[in-house]
């Protein structure tokens, strides 16, 4: 195969509990190794256990949480061990062309500023004005998006 998306397209197209055939070269050698295909757990909604502890941010209709170790072993791995975990998306938050956030999504930074927590995050949100336009850098399910927003009251 010659990229990760065709790998990812090949192995999808496999039903859970399907062996397949991966040759992987390692130190030099080349092994193959026979892998059972299963289904990835959805444990994003394990986060909604966690919602006493969250933060609300009005302006972008969601509730998030820190990520923390703990958090981060609900979720598919991460490029980052810091940002705000979604927990929860209002049915009136802000979309785009690109979709809306999602349960599960973390973001990394709002229009450049850098988010480490989910109190970087409500600070950077307070201060949007009125039909501010919002670029969010998020991660979600291993791929790094961003998803621009317009903040309409």
């Amino acid at each position: 195969m010659e990229n990760g998306r065709q790998f990812r397209i090949n192995v999808y197209a496999r039903g859970a509990g399907e062996r397949v055939k991966v040759d992987v070269r390692r130190a030099g050698q080349d092994v193959s190794v026979q892998v059972p295909v299963a289904e990835r757990a959805n444990n994003t909604a394990r986060l909604e256990e966690l919602v006493g502890s969250h933060i609300v941010l009005p302006k972008l209709g969601l509730s998030v949480l820190d990520l923390t170790p703990t958090i981060a072993q609900l979720l598919p791995p991460l490029r980052r061990k810091a940002g705000a975990v979604v927990v929860r998306v209002a049915a009136d938050a802000p979309f785009s062309q690109q979709g809306r956030l999602e349960t599960g999504d973390v973001v990394y930074s709002l229009n450049g500023r850098p988010i480490a927590s989910g109190a970087d995050l409500r600070a950077a949100s307070e201060a949007l004005k009125p039909s501010t336009a919002v670029v969010l850098h998020v991660e979600r399910d291993g791929i790094l998006m961003y998803l621009a927003l317009r903040i309409e009251g």
